[in-house]
């Protein structure tokens, strides 16, 4: 064999065949990584007890989407008939009722150029303000209006912005709270039930459940700590009689300790109470509203829970918000400011 073909490439077939032990290119050693053990926090609770999970796009979407939406409080209501378009559905409900078995040519024509105008009010009155809206339900100190400050807050903020107030004590919500998000869609926070609920909160609740179009799910929050007591029962029943759509927010996760939270929270969901109760299997979502506590140093969970809740308006994790948080702020107050300015003048040339 010629040197020429001894060589392939530069290199020598002949001594590499001739070898024991073939001429391979050694690997460097394989260095074990680190052991990546997942915090037991809401984004882990949440993914553990559904069969969902959201991926780092959606729950940024997501984020962004709250981060960046003007939230305004919209309306406090104390009486479901004083929301927009309701009373006027509601007219248009008892007029249809209402209408005679047997009419003359021209007693129809007249009720029916009556039904066709109050129809009109009624649309009118809805679309005006038409917002898809999920419900936060929950007992008297379940952490409600905690878990809606940290929701609606910017994510980076490290104590979150007061929308709803903070009381230590119970039975500080009165009414239905809605919330604007961005124009896009409304949370309603709702009065707390128990022991210091009244019977008023829990019909104008349950009447906004039933009636309200608008209504995509509600939120149920429960402490994992206290676990479900009768008050918790009673709702859920009355939930799955009425056949309203609704998922599990357990709160306040921080309380309990780190190595106990997935086994403390298995056996609130194995109790046999609970159970029987949960006949249609809810998405279960985990938040904090706190940090600094239980290895919990920021607020977690909040990105599943927003996705879901925007999954629930039938809104993709790609929404933008139709009001910008601090840009609406700034052309609400230029507005203000120019009806100031064309009523002075107008001041001014009546004086004159």
């Amino acid at each position: 064999m010629s040197t020429k073909s001894k060589l392939l490439g530069g290199i020598n077939i002949a001594k590499v065949l001739a070898a024991e032990t073939p001429l391979v290119a050694k690997r460097p050693p394989s260095v074990p990584s680190a052991q990546k053990t997942s915090p037991i926090d809401g984004s882990y609770l949440t993914a553990h007890f559904n069969n969902f999970k959201i991926s780092p796009k959606d729950a940024s979407r997501a984020k962004n989407f709250f981060n960046s939406a003007h939230v305004e409080l919209e309306w406090s209501i104390y009486d479901y008939l004083k929301l927009p378009g309701e009373t006027e559905k509601h007219e248009y409900e008892k007029l249809l009722r209402s209408r005679p078995t047997e009419m003359d040519a021209e007693e129809t024509e007249k009720l029916e150029a009556e039904v066709a105008e109050m129809k009109a009010k009624m649309v009118k009155a809805r679309n005006d303000t038409v917002l898809s809206e999920v419900m936060l339900l929950g007992r008297c100190n379940v952490g409600k209006s905690s878990l809606l400050n940290a929701l609606l807050s910017p994510s980076q903020l490290k104590t979150p912005e007061s929308y709803a107030r903070v009381r230590d004590y119970a039975g500080y919500t009165p009414c239905l709270n809605f919330y604007n998000i961005g124009n896009v869609l409304r949370i309603v926070d709702s009065p707390g039930y128990g022991k210091k609920g009244q019977a008023w909160q829990g019909e104008l609740c349950f009447r906004y459940l039933e009636r309200r179009k608008e209504m995509r799910r509600c939120y149920l929050l429960m402490n994992p700590l206290e676990g479900m007591n009768q008050y918790d029962q009673a709702i859920l029943e009355q939930l799955n009689l009425k056949g309203i759509t609704y998922d599990i927010v357990f709160t306040k996760i921080d309380r309990i300790r780190t190595a106990e939270r997935v086994k403390e929270i298995q056996e609130l969901l194995d109790f046999e109470p609970t159970r029987e109760l949960l006949t249609v299997k809810p998405r279960f979502y985990f938040v904090n509203s706190e940090t600094g506590k239980g290895g919990l140093n920021t607020r977690t969970g909040f990105e599943e829970l927003r996705y879901g809740m925007l999954e629930s308006c039938g809104l993709g994790s790609g929404v933008k918000p139709k009001r910008l948080r601090g840009v609406y702020d700034k052309k609400m107050e230029a507005q203000k400011q120019a009806r100031k300015m064309k009523d002075k003048e107008k001041e001014k040339k009546e004086r004159q």
